[in-house]
This record gives structure tokens, C-alpha cells and sequence, in this order.
């Protein structure tokens, strides 16, 4: 169920900040009544594969992740 989710959401290339993602996970845990904290890397879980990337921001360059399937 969450795996369907985070595929349709982040196809393989996807560029996402940790924020994002722990955010994610964290709303989909609470959906399934899942008591878990998420983390970023928790997406590798799921089937991902994961490289750390920065991303441009407003306020500089914020880390993230490429997500590969």
C-alpha cells in the first residue's frame, strides 16, 4: 500500500528534499496507523535506491535525495 503510493508520487529520477520526504512518509505512517517516526531514509524500504543530492532553494542548497528504482 505505502510502496504503491511512493511510486506514483516519485518516479525513478525524482529529486526530493529529506524535508519532503520525511514529511511524506510521516502523513502516510499516521494514514496507516503505523507508530513509527519517519526519517528520509526510510525510503529505502520501499524498493528505492537512493543518492544524495543538494537541491536549490530560496535559501541556498538543502539536502536530498535522487530516488531510483
Amino acid at each position: 500500500m505505502i510502496s504503491k503510493e511512493l511510486y506514483s508520487r516519485y518516479p525513478s529520477g525524482s529529486r526530493v528534499s529529506n524535508k519532503e520526504l520525511k514529511e511524506v512518509l510521516q502523513r502516510l505512517y499516521d494514514q496507516y496507523g503505523l507508530k513509527v517516526v519517519a526519517t528520509a531514509t526510510d525510503i529505502t524500504r520501499y524498493g528505492y535506491k537512493v543518492k544524495p543530492c543538494k537541491l536549490p532553494s530560496d535559501n541556498g542548497r538543502i539536502n536530498g535525495k535522487i530516488l531510483i528504482l
